[in-house]
């Protein structure tokens, strides 16, 4: 009975898990971010061709890491609900497929620097590993 107890208290909505998701990828983006500058690797004046912004900046860099942890989340939900078995590995393995299409990306930003291109790498593997951990593994009862 104390074990099934245990068991239902440490379950949290997906709206809870959504939010810390979002919170521990802001903070490990932001980490990475400040890092990078500190040693040169991002250049926050960088624009690109067809933006009238700097993309590289803090804020943009936040804005679309939310956009990507939203989607995450939502391609999350519909998959637990449709898709009755597998679905944890249906999942994982779609993210491993976006994070490497991310990957590929970074490659072809012009006038990126090797040291640009892996702190933006970095900053998509920080917001990977928070957004799967938070939404699949962070329910899982562990005695």
């Amino acid at each position: 009975m104390e074990e099934e107890t245990l068991q239902s208290n440490s379950r949290f909505p997906l709206s809870i898990r959504f939010i810390m998701s979002i919170l521990s990828s802001f903070i490990a983006v932001i980490a990475i971010y400040y890092i990078s500058l500190w040693i040169d690797f991002i250049d926050p004046t960088l624009s690109l061709p067809g933006f009238n912004f700097q993309p590289f900046a803090l804020i943009p860099v936040l804005s679309i890491s939310l956009i990507g942890i939203s989607m995450a989340a939502l391609v999350f939900m519909i998959l637990k609900a449709y898709v009755k078995k597998n679905w944890k590995r249906f999942y994982l393995a779609l993210a491993a497929v976006v994070l490497l299409t991310a990957f590929i990306v970074t490659l072809l930003i012009p006038e990126a620097s090797v040291g640009m291109i892996i702190s933006l790498n970095l900053m998509h593997i920080a917001i990977a590993v928070c957004t799967i951990y938070f939404l699949v593994y962070f329910n899982q009862y562990r005695p």
